[in-house]
């Protein structure tokens, strides 16, 4: 008979130890970045972006066991609003809105008082440059998002919620 429990608890642990793996690569690429002297530029966005994304997942994943980390939360939001900078004087603003979702994602976690309030903000701009064709997202980057934009928008719901679903169904 299998152990489910057993069985779970190895599911989690794995879990776990992959997210601790992907933000230990992500912060290795940063760091080679700036070793070699990168001080702006979509990779170097795209790379603050990446370790931000890994440490908001790994928040993510330790809440769900019960540790708060308000550290990680100051962690994962200084390189997202560093990948943010980069991203807008790269001109990139696509990259930008996908931050925008990713720090509205962050923000679901219990450590900012005026969560809701910053998310709305973050949320309002997504969804503006949508209606933009230099960020408006295609196909394939829509439904990779589409989980954050879920938990997001269920999150506040009403106008956001009616956005999503309008935007998901097309």
């Amino acid at each position: 008979m299998l152990d489910h429990t057993g069985f779970l608890r190895t599911l989690a642990l794995n879990k776990k130890n992959q997210i601790k793996t992907a933000v230990s690569y992500a912060k290795a690429e940063l760091e080679a970045r700036i070793d070699a002297g990168e001080k702006y530029g979509l990779d170097l966005a795209n790379s603050y972006h990446t370790v931000g994304l890994t440490q908001a997942v790994a928040l993510k994943e330790s809440i769900i066991y019960g540790k708060k980390q308000e550290d990680d939360y100051n962690v994962a939001k200084s390189n997202l609003d560093e990948a943010m900078e980069l991203a807008k004087n790269a001109n990139n603003m696509q990259v930008v809105s996908v931050i925008n979702l990713r720090m509205a994602w962050l923000e679901m976690s219990p450590f900012n008082p005026e969560r809701d309030e910053t998310m709305e903000k973050l949320m309002y701009a997504v969804f503006e440059a949508q209606e933009q064709p230099a960020s408006k997202w295609g196909p394939a980057l829509r439904q990779e998002l589409k989980p954050q934009m879920s938990d997001v928008c269920h999150k506040l719901g009403g106008t956001y919620l009616q956005k999503y679903k309008r935007m998901y169904q097309a």
